[in-house]
């Protein structure tokens, strides 16, 4: 997705638009503006399912290294 179209998307998710004025606004019909919407919902949720944060930290691990 580009940047306009993830904006687009954006824009329908938080309701600051009514649909039809956002894909008059980008010029593209309101069907398009769904489908970005819906493919940016299902990527975003991907980000959720990797687990991130510190790893635990080994000493020992760290010392087998030198």
């Amino acid at each position: 997705m580009t940047a306009s179209e993830q904006n687009e998307a954006l824009e329908t998710i938080h309701d600051v638009k009514i649909l039809n004025k956002i894909a008059r606004d980008y010029g593209e019909h309101p069907v398009q503006v769904c489908t970005w919407k819906k493919e940016f919902q299902q990527q975003t949720s991907k980000l959720f399912e990797q687990k991130r944060g510190l790893k635990p930290f080994d000493p020992i691990e760290k010392l087998d290294k030198f």
